[in-house]
């Protein structure tokens, strides 16, 4: 994999520093800060080179991803070598480093195969869940997740030659910005009930005004896709949406009136709409 050589040098000394401990924490950051943790998923191997592979890959997305993750706030860092697949132990040591921390959310991220398929893939995975404390203050939890994607690629020697993780790493944290948006607010969807070769369906300004009938602030609109895919044929589903960027204070009225939480689609995509 191709990475620039202060990079590749950085992330080797901190790589060494982390493999001696389960987790590697800083000094207590500002409340607000997002808790950036990676590995977890490889299972140990006894072939302690193929363990070595799989530190070096999941630390390099995770350690891109928490470059990432600074452009917008204060980060605490927190990495699980191969064989730490405790999952149960690792969430309660990663919501004492965030309760600690003042982190507000964590973002686990990880690189592991996925066998069930057909043909075996390569799957680099961001999941950004926020911390809820008890009303005591006493116990932290993980809530459901704002962001959830998976990228695939073929677990080929040809691919894995090419994916490049800070690529990845770069790109899941933007896509998961660009669907949060600012933390008061949250994105909902409806399908357009458009159909191959017909199309139809309702329009931007009609599922717009579903929304406003019921009393709730539309603050933006776009156009988009489910990112799924849809045997060709006509009359079935082309997976268009409208997307719209509403007050949180407002989710459960737009659930009301049939409309979806983008972040229930992973794969969903925003687009300008057709003039």
């Amino acid at each position: 994999m191709m990475l620039k050589t202060s990079l590749a040098r950085r992330s080797a000394c901190l790589l060494a520093a982390v493999l001696s401990f389960p987790l590697l924490a800083r000094s207590a950051a500002p409340a607000g800060c997002t808790l950036v943790a990676g590995g977890g998923r490889a299972p140990l191997s006894a072939d302690s080179q193929v363990n070595d592979r799989w530190n070096r890959l999941n630390f390099s997305f995770f350690d891109a991803t928490a470059e990432a993750a600074r452009e917008t706030g204060d980060v605490e860092q927190a990495f699980f070598a191969a064989g730490a697949t405790d999952t149960a132990r690792n969430l309660q040591s990663l919501l004492s480093q965030a309760s600690k921390a003042g982190c507000l959310r964590v973002a686990q991220v990880a690189v592991f195969t996925d066998d069930t398929r057909p043909e075996p893939e390569l799957v680099f995975s961001l999941r950004v869940s926020p911390v809820k404390q008890d009303a005591a203050g006493s116990a932290a939890s993980l809530g459901a997740a704002e962001f959830e994607k998976e990228y695939r690629y073929p677990a080929t020697p040809e691919s894995l030659g090419q994916v490049v993780p800070s690529r990845i790493a770069d790109r899941a944290m933007r896509e998961y910005r660009e669907q949060s948006g600012p933390a008061d607010t949250v994105n909902v969807y409806r399908g357009t009930g458009s159909a191959q070769c017909t199309g139809g369906g309702s329009t931007l300004a009609e599922n717009q005004k579903r929304l406003t009938e019921a009393g709730i602030q539309v603050l933006s609109s776009s156009c988009g896709s489910t990112g799924r895919m849809y045997a060709q044929r006509c009359g079935g589903p082309t997976g268009d949406i409208h997307v719209f960027e509403i007050p949180a204070s407002q989710k459960d009225a737009a659930i009301k009136q049939q409309f979806r939480m983008l972040s229930d689609l992973p794969g969903a995509q925003k687009a300008a709409c057709p003039s």
